[in-house]
């Protein structure tokens, strides 16, 4: 039945835009993996409870697939994102936004919240580290910060982890959190009808990397990367861009458990 209810709905999945809901389809995707079930195994449980609300939800204000064949009106949105996560020291994220149309560079990073971090940690997988899930996040992060910025454009998002690429090229992750991510990633660019594209880049390559290990720092009435925490080629790097800082924006736990909210509309407020 599970394997059914996997087929009937990623049939409609495939006229939404991008790659809408595919995740929520991973309790469906579990249950349908356990090779010879038992009756406590055909339970009802809070997560299929979940995905059937957010199905419900999604199917009443689903965004429609469209194909755009003439020339973008606008050049690409290029963002790039990293993620640090030291099991006994930082553990931040860091965005730096290109905007090809209008010259400007922005940057943004923090540390993440304690709350998300034990979001992270209560779906029982014993992991030593969360760099992938902190990956996801510094992605979902650059669009909640700059939605204006994303907001009907063509972008090519940059990632220097290969697990994180992954579950947003295809809009899923056997990981409940994973998914949970991916799923909000792709709520949010579709809420802003944006036209995403991921793609590898090397860690050494990435600039993202330094505002998610550097601490901002005030600089009249901005802020700024703290120059004691940087090295002279992250200094040279960050000279050459000349970012504008950008407030970095988290969702809260309860946006992540409750993915409704990421199907409101650009113009609702959070």
């Amino acid at each position: 039945a599970a394997q059914v209810l996997i087929g009937k709905l990623g049939f409609p999945l495939h006229a939404a835009w991008g790659k809408v809901g595919r995740a929520a389809l991973q309790p469906l995707v579990a249950r349908a993996g356990i090779p010879s079930p038992s009756p406590a195994d055909s339970a009802w449980t809070p997560q299929l409870a979940g995905a059937a609300a957010f199905f419900d939800l999604l199917f009443q204000c689903m965004p429609p697939l469209r194909w755009y064949l003439a020339r973008p009106p606008q050049p690409r949105l290029v963002v790039y994102c990293d993620a640090q996560y030291s099991l006994f020291g930082r553990k931040g994220v860091g965005v730096i936004i290109a905007d090809t149309a209008t010259g400007n560079t922005f940057i943004a990073g923090d540390v993440i919240p304690p709350t998300l971090l034990d979001w992270m940690a209560t779906f029982g997988c014993e992991r030593q580290t969360h760099i992938n899930q902190c990956e996801l996040l510094a992605i979902l992060t650059a669009i909640l910060s700059a939605p204006e910025s994303f907001q009907g454009r063509d972008v090519l998002i940059w990632t220097d982890n290969v697990g994180a690429l992954s579950a947003c090229v295809h809009g899923y992750s056997k990981h409940p959190d994973m998914a949970a991510l991916s799923n909000a990633i792709h709520l949010s660019l579709a809420r802003l009808q944006a036209r995403a594209y991921f793609a590898h880049v090397p860690g050494l390559a990435n600039p993202a990397d330094i505002p998610s290990r550097v601490d901002f720092v005030p600089a009249g009435d901005t802020f700024t990367l703290n120059p004691g925490q940087m090295s002279a080629k992250d200094a040279a790097t960050i000279a050459s861009i000349k970012p504008t800082f950008l407030p970095l924006v988290f969702p809260t736990r309860h946006h992540l458990e409750d993915l409704s909210s990421f199907t409101h509309r650009p113009t609702e407020q959070w």
